[in-house]
């Protein structure tokens, strides 16, 4: 961001003063409710500890993850990928080309890998689909 303050007119000192501002603000209250933001993050490990529960009790084969979804690992490349992007907020669509893009590109490889699973395994291929049934996003798709 400082690199900006040497070209003419890209953005006013002011402006880069302001958000330096509005950082150390934000450390400020985020120092201020760092007891509320553990009993936010305690909220949030209960929540992953019923979601694990709950995956325990769903029929699944000997996998940790292969009973949740057939390509559990393409929806943490999403979740990266939009996680990059949603900070830039709603001002402009250029940040969020990567995960559109990301997304066409791994449902299109998820077709692909099923559809070669399908002609290579058959029989056991078509039981491990009724046993997961969710392709990327558990109860979604």
């Amino acid at each position: 961001m400082w690199w900006l303050l040497g070209i003419e007119g890209a953005v006013r000192k002011a402006g880069c003063w302001g958000l330096l501002k509005m950082m150390l603000l934000f450390l400020l209250l985020l120092e201020l409710l760092k007891e509320e933001t553990m009993l936010v993050l305690q909220s949030l490990f209960t929540l992953l500890l019923l979601f694990v529960a709950l995956a325990a009790v769903v029929p699944r084969p000997n996998r940790v993850l292969g009973g949740i979804a057939r390509h559990c690992n393409y929806l943490g490349d999403l979740l990266l990928a939009a996680s990059f992007s949603l900070p830039c907020g709603i001002i402009s669509p250029i940040p969020y080309f990567y995960p559109i893009y990301l997304l066409i590109l791994l449902i299109w490889r998820e077709r692909r890998d099923e559809a070669r699973c399908a002609e290579k395994y058959r029989e056991v291929w078509a039981e491990y689909c009724k046993l997961v049934p969710w392709r990327i996003l558990p109860y979604a798709y």
